[in-house]
């Protein structure tokens, strides 16, 4: 995979500048400059919800480990997940953060913890996303005047992402990663010390399909967490929306951040998904 991104990377980023370029150059650059100019040091709230969203993220993933076996803050969560977030935002696909994350907290945290928590975090992540891109689609299918095309758009994508919550799900309660080693195995990529893997693996699984019932307040607290982190992306569009003195509604903010979740999904090669979710928001 990181060889693949390292060979892609120029040219999915140049598309995403492209698509980014012929938007501002559609939309008159000397007012979006102009509007931009009027923000100002402004900005500095948006980046404060921003940074807000991913406190609560780093206060979830907090409390989908087990506090007796590790010895990580929640500014020590807040702070690789930052690090990973670059990473994913600059890399097609956004996965390879993960690793990065888990990477940066070794020695405060037993490995298989690392690994269950972020499945159980990314899991729960999807879940939020799906009720959003739902939630938008159906405001903007009864409230709102939607093209066809991000109709239609809107409702295949939760469709899909539904499907990837029906995977997931059931890729949790068979062992995802006992079954990738035994893939990676099957395939005969070279892996030191495959048995001593395979019982890590097995441990994972175990800590991400029990979690929920070892801990059931933490893992109610966990997507509670998630859910805050995914509404302060909607206050974003609103401070935003805001601050260039085009106030929007209710349910223009959930349709906004609905495209911005389908483009995600839609363009999720593309580094940053650079120009594809301005493209989303021009749709809206």
């Amino acid at each position: 995979y990181i060889s693949l991104i390292a060979d892609y990377f120029p040219l999915f980023l140049i598309l995403g500048i492209g698509l980014l370029a012929y938007l501002i150059y559609d939309n008159d650059p000397a007012r979006l400059w102009a509007q931009l100019q009027e923000i100002g040091f402004s900005f500095g709230l948006v980046l404060a919800v921003g940074l807000s969203s991913m406190f609560f993220l780093a206060c979830a993933w907090k409390d989908l480990l087990y506090p007796e076996r590790h010895s990580a803050s929640v500014i020590d969560l807040w702070l690789a997940g930052m690090v990973g977030f670059a990473v994913n935002e600059l890399t097609p696909g956004s996965v390879a953060g993960e690793p990065v994350k888990g990477a940066m907290l070794r020695g405060k945290i037993p490995g298989e913890d690392i690994v269950s928590s972020l499945i159980l975090h990314n899991y729960l992540y999807i879940i939020t996303n799906f009720l959003q891109i739902a939630i938008g689609s159906a405001i903007g299918l009864i409230w709102l005047d939607m093209s066809p095309v991000l109709m239609w758009g809107t409702i295949v994508v939760t469709v899909v992402v539904a499907g990837i919550l029906v995977l997931l799900a059931l890729a949790i309660r068979w062992g995802m990663a006992e079954k990738f080693i035994k893939v990676i195995r099957f395939l005969r990529i070279p892996l030191k010390n495959v048995e001593d893997k395979l019982e890590s693996a097995r441990k994972v699984d175990v800590q991400a399909r029990t979690f929920h019932k070892d801990r059931p307040g933490a893992f109610w607290r966990a997507f509670g967490w998630i859910f805050m982190a995914r509404a302060m992306a909607v206050v974003e569009i609103w401070v935003i929306l805001e601050l260039i003195f085009h106030p929007a509604d209710f349910a223009t903010l959930m349709l906004l951040q609905a495209s911005t979740l389908l483009v995600y999904v839609v363009f999720f090669f593309v580094p940053s998904q650079v120009g594809a979710n301005e493209l989303g928001s021009t749709m809206i």
